[in-house]
């Protein structure tokens, strides 16, 4: 904790880059001030899920070989939650799967995408607007950035919890795992348990959360 909490102060007043595979400057964090504060706190938020990893790793796995927690509970934990779709159901089916099967490259590559659909949906049911119009007037979806930063997110998912998703999945000063799988800039041992448990964890999250209307 001691460390911890001097790593954080240096990155207060000196901030900190962080540089991605080949050398690439992914972010950049200035030293604190009243501009960058989210900044800041995403950056040590997702330190902290980086240190904590191993907690949802054992709790995940004593779920899953002491308390007899299986794909199929899963799956119906799943369908009798709000986020339910049946037009997605075997694709839920196999990323589901693939977790248990330690097949990580499948699901990671098929539940993301899942749960940007289900966050997508939520904030749409509460009257976000979750289209992007293009210069030639034609739509498109918001990304999963750009949906978390809609007022809608918090709406439903609350502010903290809005902010853990963003720090997972979409911040580069986070863990970023959306966009760093899906941008192609994972390699092989990439796809690993401990993005997998955060991937479970999240889904699980989004399941448990009631939808505000």
């Amino acid at each position: 904790m001691k460390a911890d909490s001097e790593n954080y102060l240096f990155k207060q007043f000196m901030g900190e880059q962080r540089i991605g595979k080949k050398g690439i400057k992914m972010a950049n964090l200035e030293p604190l001030n009243e501009n960058n504060e989210e900044k800041h706190l995403i950056s040590n938020i997702s330190q902290h899920l980086s240190l904590n990893s191993l907690h949802l790793h054992t709790a995940l796995d004593a779920a899953i070989l002491e308390g007899g927690l299986s794909f199929e509970d899963i799956f119906n934990f799943w369908i009798k939650s709000h986020n339910y779709n049946r037009e997605v159901s075997y694709t839920v089916q196999v990323g589901l799967k693939a977790y248990f099967d330690r097949n990580y490259v499948v699901f990671l590559s098929v539940i993301i995408p899942i749960i940007e659909c289900i966050i997508r949906n939520n904030i749409e049911a509460v009257g976000g607007n979750v289209l992007k119009i293009n210069e030639d007037d034609s739509q498109q979806l918001l990304t999963l950035g750009s949906l978390l930063r809609l007022p809608e997110a918090e709406k439903v998912f609350g502010k903290d919890i809005t902010l853990y998703i963003r720090t997972a999945l979409t911040e580069r000063l986070g863990l970023n795992i959306r966009n760093d799988a899906s941008h192609g800039a994972y390699s092989d041992t990439d796809f690993n348990k401990k993005h997998a448990d955060r991937i479970l964890h999240i889904f699980l999250l989004l399941g448990s959360s009631s939808l505000v209307k």
